[in-house]
């Protein structure tokens, strides 16, 4: 198993908190515990075109560089975000199967301004704010209001891959390996690093009551002189 950065293993500690009697679908779980206010990314997948939207909110969207840049690390971590959970699924740390009739729906959410979907007239209400989104613009999230809180980034399906990794991967149940728990449980520390770190403290202890036996020794023998 490789080595987990600090946001990796935040995620890591949540998957491996899924109890086996969690009988809901992936996202919504992740939409509790992680597309929170802490992390408000949000994103739509619509399944007639296979197409990902990214929302980002409007305050990391614009033309300068420092905002330029605040939406770059934000599709970086969306990013890095779905590459674990594919390399988990791959390499058989969680189990995920797909509800193949959420594909059959038009559209599937996940994100903290995401409440519910709800139509009215021409907009789709998200959640008990008001905020919504115009069917004729679905790149964008507006509030009550109508201003901008959320601008929209266009997946295709075949950029990245990005669609199939996620309707794979998320919309479906997901069950954490043992494996991934005790990894959990050893502060992300393998059975490997265990047996050497144990190892390691074997060979200090050893050494040390060498050298105070070696100077037991050479006391007694002096006074015994």
């Amino acid at each position: 198993m490789r080595a987990f950065n600090y946001r990796e293993q935040k995620i890591v500690r949540i998957i491996s908190s899924i109890k086996l009697d969690f009988d809901g679908q992936f996202l919504s779980y992740l939409q509790e515990k992680y597309f929170n206010q802490e992390h408000p990314l949000a994103f739509s997948l619509i399944h007639p075109n296979q197409q990902v939207i990214l929302y980002i909110k409007s305050e990391y969207w614009g033309d300068n560089y420092s905002v330029v840049d605040k939406t770059r690390k934000e599709v970086s971590l969306f990013l890095e975000f779905i590459a674990l959970v594919e390399y988990l699924k791959e390499n058989r740390y969680i189990y995920v199967f797909p509800f193949l009739s959420e594909q059959q729906q038009t559209v599937t959410y996940c994100g903290a301004v995401f409440q519910y979907y709800k139509k009215s007239a021409s907009k789709f209400i998200l959640n008990n704010n008001g905020d919504y989104i115009d069917e004729s613009d679905a790149s964008r999230i507006r509030n009550s209001q109508g201003q901008i809180i959320y601008n929209g980034v266009y997946f295709k399906a075949e950029e990245f891959g990005l669609y199939k990794s996620i309707s794979t991967s998320l919309t479906g149940l997901v069950l954490p390996s043992q494996e991934l728990c005790e990894l959990v449980r050893n502060e992300f520390r393998t059975n490997e690093e265990m047996r050497f770190n144990t190892q390691v403290r074997i060979s200090i202890t050893a050494i040390f009551i060498s050298i105070v036996l070696g100077l037991a020794g050479i006391y007694l023998r002096y006074n015994h002189i």
